[in-house]
């Protein structure tokens, strides 16, 4: 894992990079722009965790303490088709996009390895949705071959005796024909069943949408859930995400104690929109969630506009000296 600092803002961005356990960078953010409100229809999903007992400090007249803080590179998912406005976004891009969000609630970058609070470390990337073509193909086979059964063929018991001059289905002692092919449409489904089922558990645990399905109905009376079936037709698209793990920084600096103290999550369909262009938006409507829990899935209107990262500079360098997970 990488670690990258970010100072305070100036008129011209830096970059360093230094040993401390991991590599440290040092960005400059410029922050983004006031945006308007776009259409409803574009919405983030957000879910937030707290951990740990974390909770913001408050200075006396009620606000929030500053939260110092730098950020560290993560996991970045590709997904599973080529996708260049994911790959066009470099860690050096994203980092001061997510700083202008985060200075909206008080966390601010900083370069001062004694006045850090927290390490960031950000994961990006695209999810890999179901994929329902050959599981509708398959219903669509074993709904026919079940009709044709049923019209077609009885039942066979002990005491009837199959028609010599007609097909049989599954005979007695196992007599092959159609029903054979039943089976194996059932076995089919089932192995689809099993994939989409842990397609979709991946994908919920890693945009935050587990909580929130589990108390979510899957019946109301003898109907199926809306809200439900809503929740999993979101998590079956492909969704651009980016998440915000926070972890207390003196802990990690000097226990190696990796002390998780908020988890911020948020994703939006990747159809129709490209990641480098919507990153911004996304954050900004997940800014009101850094640092305390959603509790549950949210969806905020994204606003219009983005950052435009300034030049960066590199002051100094040196390799890695120990890489961590």
């Amino acid at each position: 894992m990488m670690i990258t600092l970010l100072p305070p803002a100036s008129s011209r961005p830096t970059l360093l990079r230094a040993s401390l356990a991991t590599g440290l960078l040092f960005l400059v953010a410029q922050p983004s722009a006031r945006a308007e409100d776009i259409p409803i229809g574009e919405l983030t999903a957000v879910s937030s965790t707290v951990h740990n007992g974390f909770e913001r400090e408050k200075l006396p007249d009620g606000s929030l303490k500053p939260v110092r803080y730098i950020f560290g590179e993560g996991e970045r998912d590709p997904g599973s088709i080529a996708d260049s406005s994911l790959e066009r976004l470099t860690f050096r891009q994203l980092a001061p996009v997510l700083s202008a969000s985060l200075a909206k609630r008080g966390f601010l970058p900083s370069r001062d390895v004694k006045e850090i609070d927290q390490l960031i470390v950000v994961h990006w990337g695209r999810t890999t949705g179901w994929d329902s073509a050959g599981y509708g193909n398959t219903y669509g086979t074993l709904n026919q071959t079940s009709a044709a059964l049923n019209a077609t063929f009885p039942t066979l018991t002990p005491d009837m005796k199959p028609d010599a001059n007609a097909s049989p289905t599954r005979g007695l002692a196992g007599t092959p024909g159609a029903a054979n092919q039943l089976d194996q449409m059932m076995l089919m489904l089932q192995i689809q069943d099993d994939a989409r089922a842990r397609a979709n558990g991946r994908n919920a645990s890693l945009l935050g949408y587990r909580e929130t399905l589990r108390r979510t109905p899957t019946y109301w009376g003898n109907m199926v859930s809306s809200d439900r079936e809503e929740l999993i037709g979101e998590l079956e698209d492909d969704r651009y995400y980016v998440i915000l793990a926070a972890y207390d920084f003196r802990s990690a600096i000097k226990s190696r104690d990796r002390k998780i103290l908020w988890i911020t999550r948020f994703s939006l369909p990747a159809h129709g929109n490209d990641f480098d262009r919507a990153t911004d938006r996304m954050a900004q409507a997940a800014a009101a969630y850094f640092g305390r829990a959603s509790n549950g899935l949210r969806r905020e209107r994204m606003p219009e506009g983005r950052a435009t990262p300034g030049k960066l500079e590199v002051l100094d360098y040196q390799e890695l000296t120990k890489s961590t997970k």
